[in-house]
């Protein structure tokens, strides 16, 4: 409750008030060693906020000040002035209640957020999980495969992509299978029609050959029957 301040001041570098939040110092006005005590002022000049014992003013109200550095832009080795809260017993209170607040909701919320957090880890990794494990089997060969996300967002998405790449995929090479067996009929095929025909022009060529040989030996040496039949039996290897 910012009504509970006494007063906010900004001093410069001496602890002389420059500005009073309620007008009630001059400017220039020194403060009271037993308010900004020496050891305070020389803490300040190092950087660092300070606070300072509860202490009575004029009145015997009891208040406890704060002190904040206040630095130009770049932040120089020395602050340029000071920045003075003075807080009655009741802001103070009212800040340790909302400092009490803070913990007991950190204390209850936390829990809370690691439990979030442990679900949504495993909403998203289990289905990541499933998407790489399908992955390296089919790296590794294997084909049926179905992940079966169920949902609506784009890992769902993903895996059922991923299923219908895989049916794909099974399909393809199942059809590539029933080519190549064709494939390899139509090659054994052509060889037993390769030796058939084979075997049947090497049985005409033989009864040729010994045909020649025969004629060979029975006509009379040198003769161009003779010349003709060598020539023949040359070609027919």
């Amino acid at each position: 409750k910012l009504y509970e301040l006494k007063n906010i001041y900004i001093m410069n570098a001496r602890g002389e008030i420059i500005i009073d939040s309620k007008g009630e110092a001059s400017f220039g006005m020194p403060i009271a060693e037993e308010i900004l005590p020496p050891r305070i002022l020389s803490a300040l000049q190092k950087g660092g906020i300070q606070v300072t014992p509860v202490y009575e003013d004029g009145l015997g109200q009891i208040y406890k000040s704060a002190y904040l550095p206040l630095y130009a832009k770049g932040k120089n080795a020395h602050p340029l002035a000071y920045l003075r809260v003075d807080a009655n017993p009741q802001f103070l209170a009212a800040l340790a209640s909302m400092r009490r607040g803070v913990i007991t909701a950190a204390a209850t919320t936390i829990p809370l957020a690691i439990i979030l957090a442990a679900l949504l880890a495993f909403t998203f990794l289990h289905p990541i999980r499933k998407l790489t494990s399908a992955a390296k089997k089919i790296s590794a060969g294997e084909r049926n495969i179905h992940i079966g996300l169920r949902g609506h967002d784009e890992l769902t998405l993903l895996g059922q992509t991923f299923d219908s790449m895989a049916i794909s995929l099974r399909e393809k090479e199942e059809h590539l299978e029933i080519l190549r067996g064709q494939a390899e009929e139509r090659a054994e095929y052509m060889r037993e029609m390769a030796g058939i025909v084979a075997h049947e022009v090497r049985n005409p060529l033989a009864a040729t050959q010994g045909y020649l040989e025969l004629l060979l030996r029975k006509s009379p040496p040198n003769t161009p029957s003779i010349e003709y039949g060598k020539s023949a039996l040359h070609e027919l290897g």
